[in-house]
């Protein structure tokens, strides 16, 4: 159970990549789901920098300590083709059962 667990946690995470990369994303929500990723069982030392970012920071720092988060974590961000097909097939997925 804990793997699935973990799976889900890193997956949420994968796909935090596809909106940040589709630019729909904002830059303010990253330091939360930083902290979100923490809890879950996430760590580098670039995701504890951005957890502890304030909202109102610097755009450019926050999208740079989270680009190096994910490389820390081994994450790679994908492509722009790769990110808007992934979110239409996400959003597909939502309207399939209801949840749009």
């Amino acid at each position: 159970m804990d793997h699935t667990d973990h799976t889900d946690h890193t997956d949420r995470l994968q796909q935090s990549t596809w909106r940040y990369v589709a630019e729909v994303l904002p830059p303010e929500e990253l330091p939360m789901l930083a902290a979100h990723a923490l809890v879950d069982g996430q760590d580098s030392p670039a995701l504890r920098e951005l957890a502890g970012l304030p909202r109102g920071s610097d755009p450019d720092e926050i999208r740079e300590r989270y680009v190096q988060a994910l490389h820390e974590l081994g994450i790679p961000l994908p492509d722009e083709e790769t990110a808007g097909r992934r979110l239409l097939v996400d959003l597909a997925t939502a309207l399939t059962k209801g949840e749009r």
